[in-house]
């Protein structure tokens, strides 16, 4: 009883580094009238919790959209594009093009799971891990976005 006590405190204390860590949801605030913001989000899942993939946007450096968080960028209007992965721990790159207006808020959620109930843009899908599992990035509507992002942490 005393070893299953302690590898449970462990795993939860392991995990719970693998999930995000910065600060509750707020809007991010644009320094600049002219450009728009990028929400990139992952909703909180068991599934592949203690990994997250890395996020490109237009070839920058990567950040890591872990479990249960969210990732802003203010971007100046016009195309961009967006890599979610780089086949590490088995994310497939997910490639997204996306045109941003001037004071727009756009989000992108990236999701774990089957979509045969959503009747929404999906851009490609991928196995990875043990067994079959498919990865997506999905435009949002934003009165969807903001009721799902709201209960995520920033990507830290």
């Amino acid at each position: 009883m005393y070893k299953s006590l302690l590898i449970s405190v462990f795993l939860s204390v392991t995990l719970s580094g693998c999930s995000a860590s910065g600060p509750m949801y707020t809007e991010y605030k644009r320094l600049n009238l002219d450009t728009g913001v990028l929400y990139l989000y992952r909703e909180s899942s068991l599934v592949n919790m203690a990994v997250g993939p890395k996020v490109y946007i237009d070839g920058g450096g990567g950040q890591i959209l872990k479990n249960g968080g969210y990732l802003a960028y203010e971007l100046s209007p016009g195309k961009h594009t967006i890599i979610v992965g780089d086949d590490s721990f088995g994310f497939d790159n997910k490639v997204m093009e996306v045109d941003l207006k001037q004071g727009e808020n756009l989000y992108i959620k990236w999701k774990i799971g089957s979509l045969t109930t959503m009747e929404i843009m999906v851009v490609g899908d991928a196995a990875a891990g043990y067994g079959e599992r498919d990865y997506h990035l999905i435009a949002m509507p934003g009165s969807v976005a903001a009721q799902e992002i709201s209960a995520l942490k920033l990507s830290k």
